[in-house]
């Protein structure tokens, strides 16, 4: 593994939550892209950045398997070289190196989250150390245009959004990546949850790509539903050698041959909104309900 990184200094900044199962800060900084914190709350540790929830220890792990097993499984042996754009924590390569892959780049541009995470994370970063691992600090999207595209990648994991990316995402960056895969190759890239910007990455996508699937990934960490793009020319997610897949004995926590399939279907809602031109985002929530039962209050109250 290679990497510029100095160890994660600990700044003399703390704050502590004294009631029963408060939150501790037990980390802070300001690094060149972001504001960076580290809480532990009741036994776990979580990883904020501008003051948004990026992962916790405890459930990181529903997230990383939607990035990596549903393509991983549909690649099966042809799997051998796997990219990853983003994942300052490490949990999408070490989840990826426990496949029998050959050789994993990983390109992440705020050196303080990966330091961060191998103090504070270590069961995320652990794939580091693997030799197969090689671990670039830098800007992804300008790797990927000057990247040498005769060796070939059969998967990139996006795990990222626009910023702290210097450069925001374009049917360009799209074009460059797909020029590192092979034919056989995959892209997964997390969305978020629903918003407008769902159709502006669905245009980009397929603009480069032949096929863009929808993967519904309920971690209990963000809203749900929470959406990934799995876009390939070629690749047939739904065709799985699962005696293979079952043959490697991965460890997982809710990912398994039974629930393949249905990560790929979408909430009634969620579908139209993909499908349907011109469908705006305005889902049945807790917010949408009390404004509905306010309203419904004030016009009964009128009517008396």
């Amino acid at each position: 593994m290679s990497t510029t990184a100095a160890e994660f200094a600990v700044p003399p900044t703390y704050e502590f939550e004294t009631e029963e199962g408060g939150k501790q800060l037990i980390a802070t900084t300001k690094t060149p892209f972001q504001q960076l914190a580290m809480y532990e709350h009741s036994g776990y540790t979580a990883l904020f950045l501008d003051s948004e929830l990026q992962l916790t220890s405890v459930y990181g792990d529903f997230y990383h398997e939607g990035h990596v097993h549903p393509a991983m499984a549909a690649l099966g042996t042809r799997g051998k070289r796997v990219l990853v754009i983003g994942g300052g924590d490490g949990g999408v390569s070490t989840l990826a190196l426990k496949y029998p892959i050959e050789e994993l780049i990983q390109v992440e541009i705020d050196e303080m989250v990966t330091n961060a995470s191998k103090q504070f994370m270590p069961g995320f970063s652990q794939g580091w150390k693997d030799p197969r691992a090689t671990l670039i600090i830098g800007d992804a999207v300008q790797w990927v245009k000057s990247a040498d595209a005769e060796k070939k990648f059969d998967l990139c994991v996006i795990d990222t959004t626009d910023t702290p990316l210097k450069s925001v995402w374009s049917v360009d960056f799209y074009t460059n990546l797909k020029k590192l895969l092979n034919p056989h190759g995959a892209v997964l890239q997390n969305v978020g949850s629903m918003g407008d910007w769902l159709k502006e990455h669905l245009d980009f996508h397929k603009q480069v790509f032949k096929n863009v699937h929808v993967v519904s990934v309920n971690t209990p960490e963000y809203p749900s539903p929470y959406l990934l793009h799995f876009m390939t020319d070629e690749l047939d997610p739904f065709t799985v050698d699962w005696k293979w897949w079952s043959s490697l004995e991965i460890p997982t926590i809710y990912y398994q041959p039974s629930t393949h399939a249905g990560l790929f279907e979408l909430p009634l809602e969620t579908k139209r909104y993909y499908t349907e031109p011109g469908t705006p985002w305005d889902p049945y929530d807790a917010a949408r309900l009390r404004k509905m039962a306010k309203a419904a209050k004030k016009k009964a109250n009128t009517e008396l």
